[in-house]
């Protein structure tokens, strides 16, 4: 009896913890004990990891400088590779941008660094994570997104000029007409790594893949099969749109009521009407765009 309630409660812990994010000890890994750790339920890698009781993400690997953001921020995935699932993280993560507080956040101390991750030298798309250091250069957080070391194989199967007419044939026509100029830069297609749960959230493997800007639109396609993954229009616009009242009836324009950047005015409704609001935008959003309102994607199984 006393060992299947043993065995129940290893498979309760199991079920709470996955075992990847289990801390070795053993072999220098932190106690995640006093860390709360927010894992994403399709990659298996951490979402947030944040110190319980105000304190800081303790490392097991000392920083080479400890008052160097990089050095701090190399020490933390050294520390805490098994968790992320990497093999290599100091080729696998790399820093592109830090930020400390300014203006009204100056005060705080904090630093900011960006980092994207990689395979092999290529990129790994849709793949960052913020880590957020205090003044004195110590761990406060970390947030972001990133998917366990892929095994796969880094040759493409098609050339980078393909790939390029291949997104191009797979945009409407007018609009690729319409697109042409210095407003539509086209930017040489990349080779990387792509996953689609970093984007749509939907679980699936790694694919060796390139990126193709162009025409106003992002396509993503499987270097090996041409196949497209995701494409979508990243051409941003500004409205000035205005809101009139009609006066209560019929008569347009009737008075101003509301501008594009106006503050939104205290109306009261009720509970059910923001979500039912919301359904219906983006119902009209992919029956006269092709996308939903929240994202601006389309996308292709």
């Amino acid at each position: 009896m006393n060992r299947d309630i043993h065995n129940i409660f290893a498979r309760i812990i199991l079920l709470v913890i996955p075992l990847s994010l289990c801390a070795d000890v053993a072999k220098g890994q932190p106690n995640l004990r006093n860390l709360s750790v927010e894992v994403h339920s399709e990659l298996n890698t951490p979402r947030a990891i944040i110190p319980r009781e105000g304190k800081t993400i303790p490392l097991s690997v000392r920083p080479s400088r400890p008052q160097k953001p990089e050095s701090v921020v190399e020490a933390f995935f050294q520390s805490y590779k098994d968790v992320y699932r990497v093999t290599q993280p100091k080729d696998e993560f790399k820093v592109f941008k830090i930020k400390k507080d300014k203006g009204q956040y100056e005060a705080l101390g904090m630093t900011h660094v960006r980092v994207k991750q990689k395979y092999q030298g290529l990129p790994i798309f849709g793949a960052k994570v913020i880590v957020h250091l205090t003044r004195d250069m110590k761990v406060k957080s970390v947030s972001g997104a990133s998917i366990a070391t892929p095994t796969i194989a880094v040759t493409p199967q098609i050339n980078s000029n393909n790939a390029k007419n291949i997104a191009v044939r797979n945009i409407d026509q007018r609009i690729v007409r319409k697109r042409t100029g210095p407003a539509y830069p086209t930017k040489s297609p990349e080779l990387g790594i792509f996953v689609k749960t970093l984007f749509t959230g939907k679980k699936t493997s790694p694919k060796l893949a390139y990126k193709v800007k162009i025409h106003g639109y992002v396509t993503y396609l499987d270097a090996i099969t041409g196949k497209i993954l995701l494409q979508y229009d990243d051409v941003k616009t500004a409205r000035k749109r205005e809101t009139y009242d009609a006066n209560n009836n019929d008569d347009l324009p009737g008075r101003l009521a509301l501008k594009e950047h106006d503050p939104c005015p205290n109306i009261r409704a009720r509970s059910d009407a923001a979500p039912t609001l919301l359904y219906a935008n983006n119902r009209l959003y992919m029956v006269w765009a092709g996308r939903g309102s929240r994202h601006r994607m389309f996308i292709t199984s």
